[in-house]
């Protein structure tokens, strides 16, 4: 497991069991990775989930097997709605679409915050002293 000292990462993937997956499998790599769960989950999933982002019988296993709470409670939520959400649902405001590439804020010690997209999960990295690269 690898650590980046006291930076904290939060990410937002889709709220599906593939983005669950790749959650736990960033967990497994980086200690101080969270997942952001939204307060509003239970209605994002009623008004904008899919329930075709439920196949994935490989991922559902990995999930079951976890002791994770975050990824669990995501995982009844979107069992008990029957969908999985996209991520950029987590970006809809009255019915407009704001750039996807504000979502990921990095912020340095100033807490001035950068932006960018990273390969489908959006992430926020919160840095306490210095900038980190790798």
């Amino acid at each position: 497991m690898h650590s980046f000292g006291q930076s904290q990462f939060t990410i937002f993937p889709d709220y599906d069991l593939v983005g669950l997956k790749n959650y736990l499998f960033l967990k497994n790599k980086i200690s101080n990775i969270n997942i952001f769960i939204p307060e509003n989950l239970p209605e994002l999933l009623k008004r904008y989930g899919k329930p075709e982002k439920l196949n994935s019988s490989t991922s559902r296993k990995i999930i079951e097997q976890t002791q994770d709470i975050d990824a669990l409670k995501i995982y009844s939520q979107i069992l008990k709605y029957g969908v999985g959400l996209d991520q950029e649902s987590l970006m809809l405001n009255h019915g407009r679409r704001q750039d996807q590439s504000s979502l990921m804020v990095l912020n340095d010690s100033s807490g001035a915050p950068q932006t960018g997209h990273l390969a489908g999960v959006f992430l926020s990295v919160t840095y306490p002293h210095t900038w980190h690269t790798w």
